[in-house]
């Protein structure tokens, strides 16, 4: 993420600004229901059994055993070896998910949020990307990339274009390439990546889980906050996820937080557990 500068011209230039909305989005079964195998092993007939499950199974079983889906009586993993095929380490390498972006498109799984990604990357909206995956920043970035040139319409693409251009003529911001500009004031962050590591100081497996979605988004709210602050124009953030687990999470995170004073401010949570209701269950916080 970059810092913005230049306030002062955008209050006198764009003081038509009603309000900002911005957006944090999980990955997997949210924006698109990807295939990407865990390595799991599973308690049958007396014996464990090495199976691969999808991102999707891997969510209700956490569902089931919020703080000991790694070891239970029915599932057993390695914090290793069951997510190697999720990090930019793995047998593919950092290819491995921009394979798996491009070949679940072709497929049409779309989750329940892509709709709103799309409407976010054409509205030029900032937004975060939140995901218990250990790719990188730059790798998660680079699909979004790969969705912007090779998915949105032409029609899509000039909208963009006209509001990316809109937003640096608000901020004074010269650039050779918009979209590179508008996707590095973004925020990518894999929760078991390097990065995460780096810039949280733990690693959250276990119990913390929760609290490392915690951070990631308050990080972002506290990013995007100092937009409102300066524009002193409402504020309002959405956190969209399929674990019912990390919406329970942000709706804890979001009750506990306190507003702040030099605008409105508002915070909602998109309930996508339903893959088949576009959007989700909204609730305001």
């Amino acid at each position: 993420m970059k810092n913005i500068h230049n306030w002062n011209d955008f209050l006198i230039e764009y003081v038509s600004v009603k309000e900002l909305r911005y957006i944090i989005f999980d990955w997997d079964d949210n924006i698109l229901i990807m295939e990407t195998p865990l390595h799991f092993q599973h308690f049958e007939n007396g014996k464990w059994v090495n199976v691969d499950i999808s991102p999707a199974e891997f969510a209700q079983i956490r569902k089931k055993y919020p703080t000991t889906y790694m070891d239970n009586s029915e599932w057993k993993g390695d914090q290793k070896y069951s997510f190697i095929e999720f990090r930019d380490y793995g047998p593919r390498g950092e290819n491995a998910f921009i394979e798996d972006v491009k070949r679940t498109i072709n497929d049409g799984k779309f989750g329940p949020s892509w709709d709103h990604f799309i409407d976010t990357l054409t509205e030029g909206r900032l937004f975060a990307i939140v995901t218990t995956r250990g790719h990188e920043p730059s790798t998660l970035k680079a699909a979004v990339r790969y969705i912007i040139d090779n998915v949105l319409t032409d029609e899509q693409k000039n909208k963009m274009s006209k509001n990316l251009q809109n937003f640096d003529e608000m901020f004074n911001i010269t650039s050779n390439d918009m979209i590179t500009d508008y996707l590095d004031k973004c925020y990518f962050i894999g929760m078991f990546s390097q990065a995460f590591k780096d810039e949280f100081n733990y690693e959250p497996t276990g119990t913390k889980l929760n609290q490392g979605k915690k951070d990631a988004i308050n990080k972002f709210i506290n990013y995007v906050r100092e937009f409102a602050k300066t524009a002193k124009v409402p504020l309002k953030i959405g956190f969209s996820d399929d674990d019912v687990n990390f919406s329970g999470a942000a709706k804890e995170l979001f009750l506990g937080m306190e507003k702040s004073l030099d605008f409105s401010e508002n915070f909602y949570v998109f309930d996508t557990s339903d893959s088949k209701l576009k959007g989700g269950v909204k609730t305001k916080i």
